[in-house]
């Protein structure tokens, strides 16, 4: 009988230090892993920056002398999260980090919305072109002009070409530029609609089918709206880059 309860006793023992065991393995694999699978939650996926960052070298960009990190957003004019994305949160962004030289923005063109949007690209690579530091408040401008109650799944253009010329018309540059904007704006055949169309390319060659989608060195945000993980992946690509 002394026998039988000694072997329990041992067997209950054995028992305990394997679930002892177990539990270690899962807090040191789940655990320690927590700072990655928090880093990896901020983001969908990934996609190759040097790629990227060449494909879009031509595209309108912000940025310092030393920037080492580099923000790409797919948008597009006639989309109510783009415009909401750049009222609220760009001026925090450009305050916090372009300005300090810690990064650099480039934007895509993402033409979804029918030819609204293509004539907001076009328009938007036409001043660029002519007028390149005016470029940014030609960009708020277009999105300013977006009605509150616009809704991108509907066919309304109000992007059209009375909005284009009070948006350029509007610009602090000699009115000899943009008379070049507006011919430029008004020629389908121009350079200008040519970058449009690429940039309609990079769309699906990066396989971008929602706007805005935010790339922060490669990696695609999982939550652009959300701009304490907006801040946090630029912190943590900063850090990264720091080190």
């Amino acid at each position: 009988m002394a026998n039988k309860n000694s072997n329990s006793n041992i067997m209950f023992l054995m028992i305990a230090i394997l679930v002892v065991v177990v539990g270690i393995v899962l807090l040191v694999v789940f655990g320690g892993s927590g700072s990655d699978n928090k880093e990896e939650s901020l983001f969908d996926r990934t996609v190759k920056a040097t790629d990227l960052s060449k494909d879009t070298k031509d595209n309108p960009t912000q940025k310092k002398d030393k920037a080492k990190v580099q923000i790409i957003e797919f948008g597009d004019f006639k989309c109510p999260a783009c415009k909401a994305f750049e009222t609220n949160y760009m001026d925090q962004i450009e305050k916090d980090y372009i300005d300090k030289d810690k990064v650099e923005y480039r934007f895509v063109n993402a033409p979804f919305h029918g030819e609204g949007s293509e004539l907001g690209g076009a328009s938007a690579h036409a001043v660029y072109k002519v007028a390149p530091d005016a470029y940014w408040d030609y960009h708020r401008a277009l999105f300013e002009a977006q009605p509150d109650d616009h809704n991108a799944e509907t066919d309304d253009e109000w992007l059209d070409l009375k909005v284009v010329k009070k948006a350029v018309d509007g610009l602090d540059i000699d009115q000899s530029k943009k008379d070049q904007i507006m011919k430029l704006v008004e020629d389908r055949n121009s350079e200008p609609y040519k970058q449009m169309k690429n940039d309609s390319d990079l769309t699906n060659k990066y396989d971008v089918d929602i706007t805005p989608t935010v790339v922060i060195d490669g990696k695609v945000l999982s939550d652009p709206m959300d701009y304490d993980k907006v801040s946090k992946a630029i912190d943590q690509a900063i850090e990264k880059k720091n080190k």
